[in-house]
């Protein structure tokens, strides 16, 4: 179903298939690792769902390139020095502070913070080695999520009644 608020980048899927298989895992032991069933999996690698932020922060500790996965490209930080490194993981730090504190009342779980930590980290390296403005490339993540989020409960909203 088409809903114009796809974020799927082209070729996600390939290419979370392509370093499931470099790390010799099947669909099920990938799916093991990352916290969802095999079918969650075999819908990401197929491009027919979207995956959750909570999985896509699995995916670095299980030794996927997250950046390759979402962007296409591999990471190399000898482009990034140590020091921007740290100011970007500190505004990205920033930002997740000022989500939880506006859209949560102050309270999100801490796998939670480490997931969306992750996302925006590797958005925000991306956006830096790319050129792109971060602070937009972030506010226009968010903008997608709340979209989502305003789908999402317009949808619940027509299948209640």
């Amino acid at each position: 179903m088409n809903t114009g608020l796809e974020t799927i980048l082209p070729g996600l899927g390939d290419r979370l298939r392509e370093e499931r298989k470099r790390l010799n895992l099947t669909q099920e032991e990938f799916a093991l690792r990352t916290g969802v069933k095999r079918t969650a999996q075999i819908n990401y690698e197929n491009e027919t769902r979207e995956p959750k932020i909570s999985y896509l922060a699995a995916l670095p500790p299980i030794g996927v390139n997250l950046r390759y996965v979402l962007f296409g490209t591999r990471e190399t930080n000898d482009s990034v020095s140590a020091e921007s490194i740290r100011k970007i993981e500190r505004s990205v730090f920033d930002y997740i502070d000022g989500y939880v504190a506006e859209k949560c009342d102050g309270k999100m779980a801490a796998e939670a913070r480490f997931a969306l930590f992750e996302c925006l980290r590797a958005l925000s390296i991306n956006s830096y080695k790319t050129g792109h403005d971060i602070d937009q490339s972030i506010a226009s993540l968010f903008s997608v999520m709340a979209s989502w989020q305003s789908y999402k409960a317009k949808t619940n909203a027509k299948a209640d009644t």
